[in-house]
Formats: structure tokens, C-alpha cells, sequence
């Protein structure tokens, strides 16, 4: 199985999951991210306001040294992108290495159709870094964009 169907699988299971833990009739699910060099692989929930715990993966060939893992309240008409807090890893997370993320409170709107966490940042060793783009969000929100 590819690692882009994997990650299908794994973002549908844990939608599942994230749900029934969440108790509401708000979609908790887990971006794709196409693009990223890092992704999150699970994610759990407890009570709709706390990420309770995730796993990071590093899918680049670059050592990462900090990250942020961010989530978006999906409305009818729009997207509002939440970053979280900044993550520094002292020893760094090796190209191909997971890292547990610690657990983080996020402010939950239920007026919201889904809220979407996804890979906010990331800071590699060299000192480059990388930022999501709002497109690599808006396939799981039901968003086009036009090129």
C-alpha cells in the first residue's frame, strides 16, 4: 500500500475516532498535506478542546528542529487557520523518525463543520523552513481554489 493511501486510511480512521471521543456533530480530521515535509500520523482527542495526543512524522530528508502543528475551523463560506504553539525538538527528528507532540488546548467553535489539523511549520537543522499554504488545507474542507 503507498504511503499516500496509508495516510488516507489513517486520516479516515482516526476521523472516525476523533468523533466518537469529541461527542459532537463537529468532523475532527486530519490533512493530507501533499506538500509537507512532515506529516501528523495520529492524532487523539479528548473532550473537543484538547489535542490530547499526535505523532509527527518526518517525511523529509532534512533533520527537523522545531514545528508547529496547527488545526482550521471549516465554515460554510470560509477557513480560519489556528496555529498552535512552537515545538522546539532539542534533539532533533531524524529524516524518516516520528516524534510524539506534546498535548495542547485549541479553542473549539462548535458553529464549525469540521476542524482540520495539519502540519503548520516546520524548521529544519540547516535553518530553512516551511510553511503550510492554505491549498494543501482546503481539499478535506471541500474548498477549490483556481489557479
Amino acid at each position: 500500500m503507498s504511503k499516500s493511501c496509508l495516510r488516507v486510511f489513517f486520516a479516515v480512521a482516526f476521523l472516525l475516532i476523533g468523533c466518537a471521543v469529541a461527542g459532537t456533530d463537529v468532523a475532527m480530521i486530519m490533512a493530507t498535506q501533499r506538500s509537507a515535509p512532515a506529516h501528523l500520523v495520529k492524532i487523539a482527542l479528548e473532550h473537543p478542546n484538547a489535542l490530547k495526543s499526535a505523532r509527527l512524522n518526518n517525511d523529509s530528508a532534512k533533520w527537523i528542529t522545531s514545528y508547529r502543528i496547527g488545526w482550521a475551523n471549516v465554515y460554510p463560506n470560509r477557513i480560519e487557520l489556528r496555529p498552535g504553539n512552537l515545538f522546539t525538538v532539542r534533539r532533533g527528528i531524524r529524516p524518516g523518525d516520528a516524534q510524539d507532540v506534546p498535548d495542547q488546548t485549541i479553542p473549539f467553535d462548535e458553529s464549525a463543520q469540521s476542524v482540520i489539523f495539519f502540519v503548520a511549520e516546520v524548521t529544519f537543522a540547516d535553518g530553512s523552513n516551511w510553511e503550510v499554504d492554505i491549498k494543501d488545507i482546503t481539499p478535506e474542507a471541500g474548498f477549490q481554489f483556481s489557479r
